[in-house]
């Protein structure tokens, strides 16, 4: 299906349809985006009158960062069973260089080195 100028699969459009306030696919795109503008500023002059207590509002925001995890949990389901399905961290691996890394890293050195003498004559 050909959306919006760019390739969406049809259950894909019809999820991200459902999230705005403009469910039908016939209808006019400038109303629904207008709706889902009218929704993020009131939700924003909401929250800067200091009446949060009228929206759903999560401590630390939508986002799971390392700070928000440990203060308040994580958001979501997924982002939780993600974090412990994940593998074990393998400090080899993470901090050895490839033959190509140490190579780039090499002929930076030596770009370096020249920029100095250069400068220095």
């Amino acid at each position: 299906m050909r959306q919006g100028g760019c390739d969406v699969e049809s259950k894909n459009y019809l999820t991200a349809l459902s999230k705005t306030k403009c469910t039908d696919p016939n209808g006019n795109v400038f109303d629904g985006i207008w709706r889902s503008y009218e929704g993020v500023v009131l939700h924003s002059l909401v929250t800067s009158f200091g009446l949060d207590f009228l929206v759903h509002d999560q401590q630390g925001g939508d986002v799971d960062s390392i700070r928000s995890v440990r203060s308040a949990g994580f958001k979501s389901e997924e982002h939780r069973a993600a974090y412990e399905a994940r593998e074990a961290y393998d400090t080899k691996a993470y901090h050895t260089h490839t033959p190509e890394v140490d190579r780039a890293i090499a002929d930076a050195d030596n770009v370096r080195e020249q920029m100095k003498e250069e400068i220095a004559a």
